[in-house]
């Protein structure tokens, strides 16, 4: 919607699938925010969505790999996305690099200090250096360890 005018802008609309009648599955769940030029939206990927027209600037994995699932609500803080699949947290730059270019800056991996079992991915929720992530029976809090991603791997659309 314009902000000023309250009018629609635009629309978009989930990628029609080969499957029988069906739409794609791939389609965005949760909107996470606006970060430069685009509404970073999630689902079974992350989506990079232009604002000034709605189209897809990426899609991250792409719909045709199989890979990794969305496993909650994931956050834009500090230029990244974070996004959460069953095994993992995913970061990726917010910022898109040429037609598509896709910046995964880390996947980093959870553990219990008290038991050392991994920690599944959830709704996550940033606070005052703490990620807490509501998983589907448990809540968890952690404390960053380091200040910056590990160094960026490209993949393009």
């Amino acid at each position: 919607l314009d902000a000023t005018t309250g009018a629609l802008a635009w629309t978009t609309f989930p990628v029609k699938n080969d499957r029988p009648g069906g739409i794609d599955e791939d389609h965005p769940t949760f909107l996470l925010g606006v970060a430069g030029d685009s509404l970073i939206a999630t689902g079974r990927g992350v989506w990079w969505i232009n604002l000034a027209g709605g189209n897809t600037g990426a899609i991250w994995p792409e719909p045709s790999r199989e890979g990794e699932q969305s496993y909650g609500r994931g956050l834009l803080a500090g230029g990244c996305i974070y996004w959460p699949t069953r095994e993992q947290i995913i970061v990726l730059d917010q910022q898109l690099y040429g037609a598509g270019g896709v910046r995964v800056l880390d996947r980093v991996q959870l553990t219990r200090p008290d038991t050392d079992d991994r920690v599944g991915g959830g709704n996550l929720i940033a606070r005052s250096g703490m990620l807490v992530i509501a998983a589907r029976n448990r809540l968890f809090a952690f404390t960053a360890t380091e200040s910056t991603p590990k160094s960026p791997t490209r993949e393009k659309k």
